[in-house]
């Protein structure tokens, strides 16, 4: 079947559910307001490893998701459409992850754009993609990282350890938008997967190698955060995630 239609209708509805709306309204306060402003602030000061809002350390969350607005920004201006690109942009991956997830269940190309086509006219991520908060890139991260995992669990042996590395890739990124549930959420679901499938005696590479993966993206970064700001990993950790 040639798909090359339905993924045309999909990028046509993705420009105007998604794009196209970006302008559509004014800026939410305070979440739309704190991120674009944080954003331009550090795209101003250059200072990318900074956490700060309106001059306050802010230590609620790693910096990726403010890094993707300030390149926005950076692109094109100061302004809502550029504020809230990366989110709908995020929502578009999410889709794709969707329908890559599909396509390798089913065994059917037409079920990757199908799925993709449900994925982006589902009213909670069509509402929430057109606005700038954390939630649609952490969602796209954890998206990419199931799908790369299902991917290298029953794909092609050549390309296994590849999309299991890229699945904690992916993951790495995540948690460099918004912490531990980048890890949790996958593993939760990886293995009940493995458990449903018996595979537990393939469980030390198909764990491994996305542990590699991350530590391979999240591991630097993680790092450089540290050094710029040293109480950053303590805080968020203990107080964000377990107080």
């Amino acid at each position: 079947m040639n798909t090359r239609p339905l993924w045309l209708q999909a990028g046509a509805l993705f420009v105007a559910l998604y794009v196209a709306l970006l302008w559509a309204r004014p800026m939410i306060t305070p979440d739309e307001a704190r991120y674009g402003a944080m954003g331009a602030d550090m795209l101003a000061s250059g200072e990318w490893l900074k956490l700060r809002l309106c001059g306050f350390v802010y230590y609620e969350k790693p910096p990726l998701g403010t890094w993707l607005i300030a390149a926005s920004i950076g692109l094109f201006g100061h302004n809502a459409f550029a504020v809230r690109l990366p989110c709908a942009l995020a929502s578009a991956a999410s889709a794709l992850a969707a329908g890559g997830g599909a396509r390798r269940i089913s065994g059917r190309r037409e079920a990757a754009p199908l799925a993709a086509l449900v994925q982006l006219t589902t009213v909670f991520p069509m509402v929430i993609g057109t606005v700038a908060v954390l939630d649609p890139i952490f969602t796209a991260f954890t998206s990419l990282t199931l799908a790369c995992f299902l991917e290298g669990a029953t794909g092609e042996h050549v390309a296994r350890r590849r999309w299991l590395l890229a699945a904690g890739a992916a993951a790495g990124l995540a948690f460099m938008t918004k912490g531990l549930l980048a890890f949790a959420i996958p593993a939760l679901a990886a293995g009940g997967w493995i458990a449903w499938e018996g595979r537990w005696r393939q469980l030390p590479v198909l764990a491994a190698l996305p542990i590699a993966g991350a530590a391979i993206v999240a591991g630097p970064l993680a790092w450089l955060l540290h050094r710029s700001e040293p109480a950053f990993w303590r805080y968020f950790i203990e107080v964000e995630h377990f107080r």
